[in-house]
């Protein structure tokens, strides 16, 4: 799920893709509902037949919670999906840009929370800092990917690059799987932000060469990068949850029960390559 949440939008890993190639972050959030939500539910089907299989994984059998409990449980989720809903609703409606779909939703957001009674001035500093610190982080990232682009350019790389894999003339699916290949080495070595900026300005010249479109080649990329999040030894996942589990996991307890879901994101490429459409069929509804 810690990895799901780079595909499901909005996303930081797209907008830094979006941002080197120029293409529009709003189609890229709209390509990564489909797959996202494919791939949550292979997860959700995994679960549910392994807690078939072996009850004794899922938690023990409490008090059964009464239907009204259960709505009530849901109310802490509405300003959650509530504001979701305006930022993806307004730029797939073709309303709002992403820059103004996130105003609106801070807005909504401070509103919010005076409703439910969260809005105190501590919250409300800490915020303020919160999104600072992020933006922050992402400028950074997106100049420094763009100095390294200007000089990948300006050195001469791409074009050397680009005109040998044409002489090449690898097929589409070799060109698939090397893609494949290089993001899992890379994945075992670096965290996901340092893959997408230091391959994308010497791999992205190729896609368009092998006829990829970019907003499948982004999905594409997206599922990679949350590959690289689970696989050892750098998986920034894997050990978020060994720190989580305070020592009652092993490291290689958590390796292995991730392993499942890097076969499932297998299958989502297998599935994305022979039906591209999953990518690029809902930004090609937009308004």
């Amino acid at each position: 799920g810690g990895a799901l949440g780079i595909l499901i939008p909005p996303s930081v890993t797209f907008l830094i893709y979006g941002s080197l190639t120029e293409t529009s972050v709003s189609q890229l959030f709209m390509a990564g509902i489909v797959a996202g939500l494919a791939c949550l539910l292979m997860f959700m089907i995994y679960v549910i037949v392994r807690v078939v299989i072996d009850p004794s994984l899922a938690p023990v059998k409490g008090k059964k919670a009464s239907v009204k409990e259960k709505l009530y449980a849901l109310k802490g989720m509405f300003p959650f999906v509530f504001l979701i809903v305006v930022i993806l609703g307004g730029i797939y409606l073709g309303i709002t840009t992403p820059t103004e779909a996130a105003s609106i939703s801070v807005v909504l957001a401070v509103i919010l929370s005076a409703i439910f009674g969260n809005l105190t001035w501590n919250n409300f500093i800490t915020s303020c800092l919160e999104a600072v610190k992020s933006c922050c982080m992402i400028f950074f990232i997106v100049i420094g990917a763009k100095f390294f682009t200007y000089i990948i350019t300006m050195a001469g790389i791409s074009r050397g690059i680009t005109t040998a894999f044409a002489a090449l003339n690898p097929s589409p699916l070799g060109f698939f799987l090397f893609l494949i290949v290089i993001y899992l080495i890379l994945g075992c070595l670096m965290d996901g932000t340092s893959i997408v900026y230091l391959t994308i300005p010497v791999l992205f010249p190729l896609v368009g060469i092998a006829g990829f479109d970019p907003l499948w080649f982004g999905v594409v990329l997206v599922i990679l990068v949350e590959v690289a999040m689970l696989t050892p030894p750098v998986g920034m996942n894997l050990f978020v949850l060994h720190g989580i589990t305070k020592g009652t996991a092993t490291f290689k307890d958590i390796v292995m029960g991730c392993l499942p879901y890097i076969l499932m994101y297998s299958l989502m490429l297998v599935l994305l390559w022979f039906f591209p459409e999953i990518a690029t069929w809902l930004p090609n509804t937009m308004a």
